[in-house]
């Protein structure tokens, strides 16, 4: 009896010392800036091609993301090369993509 006595005793010291260790006033999801980590790397993901429009007499654009872009405009740090009837070209920091529309031949 005064063995699990003693075991409970020092369960709940330990389970309110780990508890009082948090800030019961910060908001939630906070974080503290010593948790996370010093040499974070951003990561850009690829952004989604979902139309290129071709007119007579005018320049090519493309819809990435929901937004509009011609020749030379930058989104999230990609910079469009180029914009074909077919492909995208985006680069960034000296890598290139080239970003295609789906087929239209679609077999039944």
């Amino acid at each position: 009896m005064v063995v699990r006595s003693v075991f409970s005793l020092l369960l709940m010291c330990v389970v309110c010392s780990s508890w009082a260790a948090q800030d019961p006033t910060a908001p939630l999801g906070w974080v503290s800036e010593s948790a996370s980590p010093a040499n974070k790397t951003e990561s850009y993901p690829l952004p989604r091609l979902q139309s290129i429009v071709c007119q007579q007499n005018i320049p090519c654009v493309a819809v990435l993301n929901d937004q509009v872009v011609g020749i030379g405009e930058s989104l999230f740090g990609y910079t469009v090369e180029a914009i074909e009837p077919q492909q995208v070209t985006l680069s960034r920091r000296g890598k290139t993509w080239n970003l295609g529309l789906f087929s239209l031949d679609i077999k039944q």
